[in-house]
């Protein structure tokens, strides 16, 4: 007759998230207490897209636990040698930590007239959007295509990285939210193939 109570101190497993330009994206389980190093999370989730020139990936600790974890700043590491080798890092992931792999050098689209971009921030879901050659690549049309932003997003300020033939980047600053309310095309922006689009969390004032 006695009466036992169970109280859950610690999941079973822990958890870290690969995302962006690889094949099968998502979240991987681990050992409790584990780690696991970049180069099993990654054949993990698939390996690198072909798309994904000049891949690197950016490692957020703790990126799970933050709502913007894609837009911090995170730590950096090539994904090629200097040849244009695949090379991975001896980095392991811990609890809670996201990797996000992207092309660091602008591509060619695999199909004529597609492109590509890479969102990133505070958005209902990041990753890469497709625009066929028959669809309007513009910031406007990507709104459509994510269903609009967040509550809690910096719509007057959404930034377009881009980088020129050099791989130098450049930053555009964009008034969404005005965008959206006139719907006027001469204001709409274009968007470029490779280009990340990376949408703030806007700051809340309570007085």
């Amino acid at each position: 007759t006695a009466t036992v109570s169970v109280r859950i101190v610690r999941a079973s497993y822990d958890k870290v998230q690969v995302s962006g330009a690889v094949n099968r994206p998502g979240l991987i389980r681990i050992g409790a207490g584990d780690k696991i190093s970049l180069n099993d999370a990654l054949l993990r989730a698939g390996g690198l897209r072909p798309s994904a020139q000049g891949a690197k990936v950016r490692i957020v600790k703790d990126g799970l636990l933050s709502a913007v974890a894609l837009s911090l700043q995170g730590e950096e590491y090539s994904l090629v040698t200097d040849e244009g080798l695949p090379i991975v890092p001896d980095v392991s992931l811990d609890n809670n930590d996201v990797a996000f792999v992207f092309a660091s050098q602008r591509q060619a689209p695999d199909v004529v007239g597609e492109k590509e971009v890479t969102v990133l921030g505070e958005v209902r879901k990041s990753g890469i959007y497709r625009f066929s050659g028959s669809e309007a690549c513009t910031m406007m049309h990507l709104m459509f295509k994510m269903g609009g932003l967040p509550p809690y997003a910096n719509k007057k300020v959404v930034e377009i990285h881009r980088q020129d033939e050099n791989g130098v980047e450049s930053v555009l600053k964009i008034n969404v939210e005005d965008l959206l309310e006139t719907g006027n095309p001469a204001q709409d922006v274009p968007l470029e193939n490779g280009d990340r689009i990376v949408v703030r969390r806007r700051k809340i004032h309570l007085f």
